[in-house]
């Protein structure tokens, strides 16, 4: 009886140390991956085409959601990623204060040397705007922490030669807690012959601590501006002449006015993408509705 248990120990203890081994085994090797969300296409690097809205457009107040392109450049695969999603309004060198969390997504595994394209998080956007949006791969095996972190601020807006178009945005200081001094703001990528207006008045900025202003750049397109989709950039610049922050924009020259069609691409489109919607869903319900009352109707 005595052998019997002595027999059991030992074989228990010799399953609890394959066990351990295992596991510290399995630690190890899952610890060679590292999970990169890659810069997407130009510009950059405000603009990244590995982040992706849902469902385009959204809607004010109706489910969508976020979801990014998550590589694995690590020789080996790594399971239990998650991605997580800040929102912040348009604006250059936003502080971390004014981003909003959006969620986690649910977990995922990338294999080696492969991207993926991870779950959606989900995201009801509660007013309409133009939103910067950052990406952050998380996977507690990542070997390199610098790499996992993109971001997409691109707003998107039509425009007609000869005609203007408006973009809102916040301007914010170099450094965070600090105050910033004779800041101009650099645009590039705009047709030949724009006109463009800082409103409501034109730089160098002066910014007290842990303030920002409110600008708007008025963009006047001359009737001669070809036809084309032009990648343009603002920038902040300090006082030493140096980039600090900036966002992007892609201009679709040949749509009639200047409607903005953002991150979360409501503005005016709201009521007529609703309306379009509900008239939409009406008339196919109805017409089910009359479908299966004259199939009823007919078995009568």
């Amino acid at each position: 009886m005595n052998n019997k248990k002595h027999y059991m120990v030992a074989t228990a203890s010799i399953l609890l140390f394959a066990l351990g081994l295992s596991y510290l085994c399995i630690q190890a090797h899952a610890q060679a991956c590292d999970i990169t969300i890659e810069p997407g296409t130009v510009p950059q690097p405000y603009y990244n085409s590995n982040i992706e809205v849902q469902h385009s457009p959204p809607v004010l107040g109706q489910s969508n959601g976020f979801r990014a392109k998550v590589k694995n450049l690590g020789p080996d695969d790594c399971v239990g990623v998650t991605v997580t999603f800040w929102i912040a309004p348009m604006g250059i060198n936003s502080p971390a204060t004014d981003w909003i969390l959006v969620g986690d997504t649910t977990a995922f595994g990338v294999t080696s040397n492969t991207d993926v394209w991870s779950p959606p998080v989900g995201w009801v956007p509660t007013k309409s705007g133009h939103w910067c949006v950052i990406a952050k791969a998380n996977c507690i095996h990542d070997t390199n922490g610098e790499n996992d972190r993109a971001q997409f601020n691109l707003a998107k807006i039509n425009a007609a030669a000869g005609g203007s178009v408006t973009v809102p945005f916040t301007l914010w200081p170099p450094t965070f807690n600090m105050s910033g001094t004779n800041l101009r703001i650099n645009v590039t990528g705009l047709p030949v012959g724009t006109e463009m207006h800082f409103l409501p008045r034109p730089p160098p900025y002066d910014i007290e601590i842990n303030q920002s202003l409110n600008l708007e750049l008025n963009i006047e397109l001359p009737e001669n501006a070809t036809n084309a989709l032009y990648d343009i950039m603002l920038e902040g610049i300090d006082e030493n002449g140096t980039a600090y922050g900036g966002f992007g924009i892609q201009m679709k020259l040949g749509a009639v006015g200047g409607v903005w069609v953002s991150t979360d691409k409501v503005g005016l489109l709201i009521p007529y993408v609703g309306m379009s919607s509900a008239i939409l869903g009406a008339t196919i319900a109805s017409a089910i509705h009359i479908k299966r009352f004259k199939r009823k109707k007919a078995r009568q």
